[in-house]
């Protein structure tokens, strides 16, 4: 509107100034004087255009920049050099859980978050377990460990090098005699004599003797297991030990059935048989890979049909007397 009106205003002095040059009328042709008119108003009306353009674009900046920072200073962070403190709770069993806070830039507020006790529900149990016993904080109750050094008993992986408490040390049980030069057939009758001086029965369940399975009973030359007694060696009895697989003939030459008998689980006995030419080693070891008693003897301790018995400690040469 304000450049409409400024046309209607400059339009009659247009006129007066295309009628007169300096100050005298002068006489032109008329579509002259009409087409200079027009020419200077579409000039002068360009030029209010570009005018009122370039106030626009100059308003349009001015009002971008002022709701800039109208809109900073009405939507300020909040939360600048503001630090949340994290909630803390003690639950039923005393385990104290946390949980993190976070700061609401709109606001400036600090969230109040509520921390879980998921697992830890239960109060702490104050039972006081006994030896032999672990606390079950779950169900508040005390339960049995097995096996346990304390509770008199002499349990799986136990043995008296890691439990002397329940383990009485086994060193009661020795070799006593070995038939390592029979008359007879070698093959039928080596024989090796263990003893139990007491106090307490054992148990030879799972025992070795140079490395192979004792087992219970003795194996006639028919094959045939006989005298399975089982493996508990009484105090003050001995345990008599032959060749397994084809079978011994010892039991035909001796009285022994007032002892244990054993057989180990292969044909023969140690390394392939007693040996009568050369130094052998016998071992026997107990349930858990402990040896028990241990002996290299020197076959020229002895003759054929003779044996070596220990005699107070000592090896000496005697005559056969297996079971006594």
């Amino acid at each position: 509107m304000q450049k409409f009106a400024f046309l209607i205003f400059l339009i009659p002095i247009l006129l007066i100034a295309g009628c007169t040059q300096t100050g005298q009328l002068i006489n032109v042709h008329p579509d002259i004087e009409v087409e200079n008119i027009t020419e200077n108003i579409t000039k002068t009306s360009q030029n209010i255009t570009e005018i009122e353009n370039i106030e626009n674009k100059q308003d349009t900046q001015n009002f971008t920049q002022t709701n800039v920072s109208q809109n900073s200073t009405q939507n300020p962070d909040l939360c600048q050099n503001i630090t949340c403190a994290p909630n803390q709770r003690v639950c039923p069993d005393g385990f104290v859980v946390s949980c993190t806070n976070t700061c609401n830039p709109a606001t400036g507020m600090c969230s109040n978050c509520s921390p879980s006790c998921a697992g830890h529900e239960q109060p702490a149990c104050e039972l006081v377990c006994g030896t032999c016993q672990q606390l079950d904080n779950q169900s508040c109750s005390c339960q049995p460990v097995q096996p346990c050094c304390g509770n008199g008993l002499c349990e799986s992986a136990e043995n008296y090098e890691n439990c002397q408490a329940d383990c009485p040390q086994p060193q009661n049980i020795y070799i006593s005699e070995i038939m390592y030069n029979p008359v007879q057939d070698d093959n039928y009758n080596e024989w090796i004599e263990i003893y139990n001086p007491g106090p307490a029965q054992i148990d030879l369940n799972g025992w070795m003797l140079c490395d192979k399975a004792l087992l219970s009973g003795y194996v006639a030359r028919s094959q045939i297991v006989l005298n399975d007694s089982g493996y508990i060696l009484a105090p003050a009895q001995h345990a008599i030990i032959t060749d397994g697989d084809t079978g011994t003939e010892v039991y035909d030459n001796f009285n022994v059935s007032h002892s244990l008998a054993l057989h180990v689980s292969t044909a023969s006995m140690c390394d392939k048989g007693l040996s009568n030419t050369m130094n052998e080693t016998i071992t026997l070891k107990d349930s858990n890979g402990n040896v028990i008693d241990s002996l290299t003897y020197d076959p020229k301790w002895a003759g054929e049909g003779m044996t070596i018995t220990k005699v107070d400690s000592q090896w000496t040469e005697s005559e056969p007397s297996p079971g006594s």
